[in-house]
């Protein structure tokens, strides 16, 4: 069987990302990835069936020499030659009517055969493959091949049995039998295959334009099978008998010319000649051809063709080709590099990117030691043994890690993730990653976290300095407001009523800054005591908080109503504090003409307790809802409600060491609910 190498018809077919994986597998044609070692490193399920195990075999051994065992050293040689063409000048490479044999020996099993298309793939890393490798597409065409020698078959016997007179009827049933055999054949095939009588020879010695007119003049379509017919939106064959040449390849199309003249240059042999044509739905066709003309005398008489629908295959071409270029486009704008180490050999492959990352030669194929010198050297054994973790076998194959480079620009941080592949056995098959230049978020979180460090020392500081400041205050306030009372007590009968007014407002003033002192203080206290978080009942912290005010409940005749509530975890303390600065507040700003309610209530959230405390009192402003939680913030003169407008600042710094939040709801004139939460 001809095995001749065609001359290329198409340029490189390249292979994209994984989501194209699905598509590949469910081909009916074989496809087979190769690397330069001339080892298998894909292959999809009708390959596998195609060859019979051997590109799975390919994995381990080169597949030549298995070619060789199962076929013999000249159908190695010829295979060797084609996949040494594509990968030295990447030009496509063709063997037709390639014969492959169902038993691993030779000389076993039934043989079969396909056309095999030899393209190069170049990948960056990205995809099913990457680097220098070959893609081999398997194509049936063991229907055409036994087609052709049936005939030879028939016509050989026909001769031989018509020789011998005795046995000529048993020759013409022989022949019938064959001939019916074949008839079969070419009807089921999924080929189409259709035969064309020229109603006038046509002499070969004439001009192509003159062979093309007389072509088209007299060509007519004699026979054809099924396939042919329904390819073309007939019916049935008996419907395209009769039709000229022209019906189906209108001259007024220059490919259509083209083809006719090919046909004729050819020597009225063309081989896989591949034409593009409005299908009968009106979608484009891709179809390889194979016609011959019978020539007697120097004239052509009539021909046989073949075509086989390609269309599944270029559409996935294409696909593959827009898949490729949506992912190169995808890395290019995140700015990832892209990387690809061989565990067999030791060599390593990158893209542009990250040459210019780690300051590499983009024609360099330098081995993993090399590229991980280019790690800072802090780094650089962490970096190390991570990569050799993920291509050990038995490991996940996971590889993530930060690291610096050494880059002439200077060092920059740089983000890695990869994973590797495993063979049957184990054994790593290939290290694919990716990489990103993260230097400018290293330097931001380098900024934020020394800005969070300064903003915490300052904190700090002004936290001693406010339990500092309102610590030593009070003793010389408290000696004034004893001298005051002590003056007042014992010179009174001396002032007169404006005297003894003025005397009461400074003890009066005194009195509300050591109250304001002492809020200050408490406050403080809140960022510099962290207590011990415990799992404690809130109901527990509550009444502790209601036993404080016992006193300010029974002057008021408060009525304080709580739900049970929950277990939590929380400093015992300041929860306790923070329900009795909810219900002090509520009590204070009660209504003149009632008796202030306060109620006390716990919901649970998916991640939280929601807390409420709600009163109906004079009710909150909408506009000074965030405004009450801030330090010093009254919304009524110490006349009217006394106090030193730290008590809901302290709530909020309370609920927020917590890890919580405060918001009230309120009108005025309406109450007021203040919620708070705290995480389960």
């Amino acid at each position: 069987m001809d095995t001749e190498l065609d001359p290329p018809r198409t340029g490189p077919t390249p292979l994209g990302d994984a989501g194209l994986r699905a598509l590949l597998e469910g081909l009916s044609q074989g496809v087979a990835l190769f690397d330069a070692s001339r080892r298998c490193r894909w292959f999809n399920p009708a390959a596998a069936a195609m060859t019979h195990g051997l590109v799975e075999a390919a994995r381990e051994r080169d597949v030549v020499e298995l070619i060789a065992e199962r076929h013999g050293n000249e159908a190695a040689a010829r295979f060797a030659s084609a996949l040494t063409a594509c990968l030295a000048d990447a030009s496509p490479q063709r063997l037709s009517y390639w014969p492959f044999k169902d038993a691993p020996q030779p000389g076993d099993g039934m043989t079969r055969w396909f056309d095999l298309d030899f393209a190069r793939v170049e990948l960056d890393g990205a995809g099913l493959h990457a680097g220098n490798g070959v893609a081999l597409t398997l194509s049936e065409v063991t229907p055409h091949v036994r087609a052709q020698r049936a005939l030879a078959e028939s016509e050989t016997r026909g001769r031989a049995l018509a020789g011998t007179v005795p046995d000529l009827e048993r020759a013409e049933e022989a022949l019938r039998a064959s001939e019916h055999r074949l008839r079969w054949l070419v009807d089921n095939t999924t080929e189409s295959i259709w035969r064309f009588e020229l109603e006038q020879p046509i002499p070969v010695e004439l001009d192509e334009d003159e062979q093309i007119a007389l072509c088209v003049r007299h060509g007519r379509f004699a026979e054809c099978n099924q396939a042919m017919a329904f390819a073309h939106g007939f019916a049935s064959p008996a419907d395209m008998v009769g039709l000229r040449l022209t019906d189906l390849l209108p001259v007024d199309q220059p490919r259509n010319r083209d083809f006719l003249r090919t046909f004729i240059r050819s020597g009225y042999r063309l081989v896989d000649y591949e034409i593009e044509l409005l299908g009968p739905d009106g979608r484009p066709r891709h179809l390889l051809n194979n016609l011959m003309a019978q020539v007697v005398d120097g004239h052509a008489v009539r021909g046989w063709g073949s075509s086989r629908d390609i269309t599944a295959y270029r559409t996935s071409e294409a696909a593959v080709r827009e898949a490729e270029a949506r992912l190169r486009l995808a890395i290019c704008a995140a700015d990832i590099g892209t990387w690809d180490y061989d565990p067999a050999s030791g060599e390593m492959r990158w893209s542009e990117r990250l040459a210019e990352m780690f300051a590499l030669d983009l024609s360099d194929r330098l081995g993993m030691d090399a590229f991980v010198a280019r790690i800072h050297g802090e780094d650089r054994e962490r970096v190390r043994k991570l990569v050799m973790h993920a291509v050990a076998p038995g490991s996940d194959g996971a590889f993530a890690s930060e690291f610096r480079v050494l880059a002439p620009q200077g060092v920059r941080w740089v983000s890695g993730k990869g994973r590797t592949t495993f063979a049957v056995d184990g054994s790593a098959q290939c290290f694919l990653g990716a990489a990103i230049d993260i230097s400018e978020r290293k330097r931001g979180e380098e900024q934020l976290g020394r800005k969070a460090r300064e903003l915490e020392r300052s904190n700090a500081e002004l936290e001693q300095f406010a339990y500092v400041a309102s610590h030593d205050l009070q003793e010389p306030l408290r000696m004034i407001t004893s001298y005051l009372q002590l003056l007042q007590k014992r010179y009174s009968a001396l002032f007169d009523d404006k005297a003894r007014e003025y005397f009461g407002f400074a003890v009066s003033g005194a009195e509300r800054m050591r109250a304001m002192i002492q809020a200050v203080l408490e406050y403080s206290r809140v960022g510099r005591r962290e207590g011990a978080t415990v799992d404690l009942d809130a109901g527990k912290a509550l009444r502790d908080a209601l036993d404080n005010l016992r006193a300010k409940i029974s002057a008021s005749s408060a009525t304080v109503v709580a739900q049970a509530l929950p277990r939590i975890r929380a400093d015992p303390v300041r929860l306790t504090q923070l329900f009795q600065n909810l219900v002090s507040n509520a009590i204070k700003f009660r209504r003149p003409d009632a008796a202030p309610s306060v109620r006390i209530a716990a919901a649970e959230g998916e991640r939280e307790w929601i807390f409420t405390v709600a009163d109906d009192g004079i009710g909150i402003n909408a506009e000074a809802h965030e405004r009450v939680f801030m330090l010093f913030q009254r919304l009524h003169t110490a006349d009217e409600y006394p106090g030193s407008g730290i008590g809901l600042a302290t709530c909020k710094k309370i609920v927020e060491r917590m890890g919580g939040r405060i918001w009230v709801e309120s009108q005025v004139g309406a109450g007021a609910t203040f919620h708070f939460t705290l995480p389960k």
